[in-house]
């Protein structure tokens, strides 16, 4: 269409461009500003016509800002959408990534459980683990799982061993124990174990059955240092005619106590330090030692029987008969090594009256004389005697 304007009061024309209002020549079929084509109208328009072109012309470029409003909120609304659909799928790719993960992280576990499941090294870790924050109920989980995998695993049955004693199971360990040894007697590591157990208590007692009960000469050698050799009489028991002493053989690093009454020794017995005197009559010696780690051996019994015999009556010279004083008169005892001879005039001697250690001079007149031996051991013989009588000549 062709815009018509007034110009100086006189009807002239000027062409514009409907489109973009630019200013077209005459003659010009296309706008050289926007290549609009021009369409020709009638020459002359009217004030009203110009109006009612003005107008829809407002209309349209309202109409047109409507449009351009209503594409680009649609472009916005779509881009929202857009926006929206794709948070959506990074929210989806997000939640299958995070489930993914998940699942690989469930199924490496699993497989991680199970793989630990299997392993005996694993099981005794944790065993371990357990053991040392005294956790004993988990440990033995643990620990039967292992034996399980690798039965007769030694390093298993010693951590099972300290388990027991750890949570002070001394029954259940010594039932153990017993079990395994019977399986494996000659096992150094288990007796081991014990005897630290032991020792820890100060339990010296227990160390000795538990070796007492041991058949294996390997694991009694091993732990040599642990056995008390019994101490050994010097005087093999039976009867004896004197008095005699007896004393103990050992190498001296062992304590010996031990007693006459019957009783059973301990350290609170006599301790022996010298020979023992066994005195007339029966004497019963019972004795024990006790090494450097205070464990006791066995008591051994000795039993003696001591019967002293007594001198026979002495000798005494001259013979009984009359005496002068022209002859020897004196008197006379045989004395035996080993004895003492005791004497008196008129009444039986005694160990109280004059030793003899020479010749006696007779009394005058008509006496009896009398004498006595006394050997070592202190026993006295029957009375010897003479009676005489001494006079002058």
């Amino acid at each position: 269409m062709i815009d018509e304007t007034l110009h100086d009061g006189g009807r002239s024309k000027k062409m514009k461009c409907s489109r973009c209002g630019a200013t077209l020549e005459n003659g010009k079929l296309f706008c050289p500003v926007c290549g609009q084509e021009v369409q020709l109208v009638p020459d002359y328009e009217t004030v009203e016509t110009v109006y009612y072109k003005q107008k829809a012309i407002k209309k349209e470029e309202q109409l047109r800002k409507e449009n351009r409003r209503a594409a680009r909120e649609e472009m916005e609304r779509q881009e929202a959408v857009r926006r929206k659909k794709l948070r959506k799928k990074r929210i989806s790719l997000l939640v299958s990534l995070f489930v993914f993960l998940l699942l690989s992280g469930l199924l490496a576990m699993l497989l991680i459980t199970q793989k630990h499941q299997n392993s005996y090294t694993y099981q005794i870790e944790k065993a371990g683990e357990f053991l040392e924050n005294q956790e004993y109920e988990r440990a033995q989980i643990y620990l039967e799982r292992a034996e399980e995998l690798e039965p007769g695993r030694e390093e298993a049955y010693l951590m099972e061993l300290q388990l027991l004693m750890e949570n002070e199971k001394t029954e259940r360990l010594t039932l153990r124990f017993n079990q395994l040894v019977e399986c494996d007697p000659d096992n150094i590591a288990y007796y081991g174990a014990m005897i630290s157990y032991f020792e820890e208590r100060k339990e010296p007692e227990r160390i000795k059955e538990l070796l007492d009960e041991c058949s294996s000469d390997t694991v009694r050698k091993n732990y040599a240092e642990y056995i008390t050799e019994d101490p050994e009489f010097s005087l093999q028991d039976g009867s004896y005619n004197s008095i005699q002493t007896v004393t103990f053989l050992s190498d001296g690093t062992d304590e010996i106590y031990y007693t006459l009454d019957g009783t059973s020794p301990d350290r609170n017995s006599t301790r022996y330090q010298e020979g023992i005197t066994l005195s007339e009559g029966d004497t019963l010696i019972k004795a024990i030692a006790y090494n450097e780690k205070n464990i006791p051996g066995n008591v051994v019994t000795a039993s003696y029987h001591v019967t002293l015999k007594s001198p026979n009556p002495p000798s005494i010279y001259p013979r009984s008969g009359e005496y002068t004083t022209q002859s020897d008169t004196n008197l006379y005892i045989v004395v035996p090594e080993g004895c003492t001879a005791h004497y008196a005039f008129d009444r039986k001697a005694t160990q109280d009256d004059p030793i003899y250690t020479g010749p006696v001079p007779m009394l005058m007149g008509e006496h009896s004389f009398y004498a006595v031996l006394v050997n070592e051991n202190g026993k006295i013989s029957s009375q010897g005697s003479i009676v005489y009588k001494l006079t002058e000549t």
